[in-house]
């Protein structure tokens, strides 16, 4: 019974390793890239993670700016409306006043 136990677990590890030929394309992409670094020397190997890292700080730095745009656009528009508002309500309140003013001068 021992020995069918270790035979069951081998027959999963050989299907778990075992390639299917319904693959996707970013996962042959995916195999071909891996292939090439392997491939790489190790001076090489550096030099390929040293720029993907360069590169992955200059994509995040990028997300944080146009992060840091909108939050200051979204600034301005709320000062803008609430200014807006404010010389608006103003603007009203001198109105409202010079109509009833006319009002009581007509009765």
């Amino acid at each position: 019974m021992n020995s069918q136990h270790g035979e069951d677990l081998h027959l999963k590890i050989d299907f778990s390793s075992a390639k299917f030929p319904h693959t996707t394309k970013s996962a042959l992409y995916l195999e071909k890239f891996f292939t090439w670094f392997h491939s790489l020397s190790r001076t090489n190997k550096l030099a390929v993670v040293g720029a993907a890292v360069l590169l992955g700080f200059v994509i995040l730095q990028t997300v944080f700016k146009f992060m840091a745009f909108l939050s200051s656009l979204a600034l301005w528009a709320v000062l803008v409306y609430l200014g807006y508002k404010f010389f608006t309500s103003k603007i009203a309140g001198v109105r409202g006043r010079t109509s009833k003013k006319g009002l009581i001068n007509k009765l």
